[in-house]
């Protein structure tokens, strides 16, 4: 693979059931000709339950997004993140420290929020 190739949605996941059965990270990374710090991405990103490997733009996310998996930015409080209803098309903003769900209709974004490169994308799992 070339040293800018990207990896495909199934070579990750691929990559994820080795680590997950305990692969070493040097062997996974010379199985896909990828560095070891890109290894350490998907491990890091398996360990806080992030889809998406490294923070990235909303627009970045916005087919995630679409399937209803939850996203936040970074820089937000940790307690809080969103996600959207496929069938009712709205968006839920979750408190987890309040155990509050509040649907929204449009999310409110500062112009500072649509610029920002921090956008991650969450498992369900890593919520629980």
């Amino acid at each position: 693979m070339g040293r800018r190739a990207k990896l495909t949605e199934s070579q990750v996941n691929e990559i994820k059931a080795m680590l997950g059965k305990g692969v070493k990270g040097d062997a996974v990374a010379r199985a896909f000709g990828i560095s070891n710090t890109h290894v350490y991405r998907i491990k890091s990103a398996m360990r806080t339950g992030v889809v998406n490997l490294k923070p990235t733009s909303l627009n970045s996310c916005m087919n995630r997004i679409a399937t209803g998996l939850p996203f936040r930015r970074i820089h937000w409080p940790e307690k809080l993140y969103y996600y959207y209803d496929k069938n009712d098309q709205w968006f839920i903003q979750v408190n987890t420290e309040t155990g509050c769900e509040l649907i929204i209709y449009t999310l409110d974004l500062k112009l500072e929020d649509l610029l920002a490169r921090d956008w991650v994308v969450l498992t369900w799992e890593s919520l629980r």
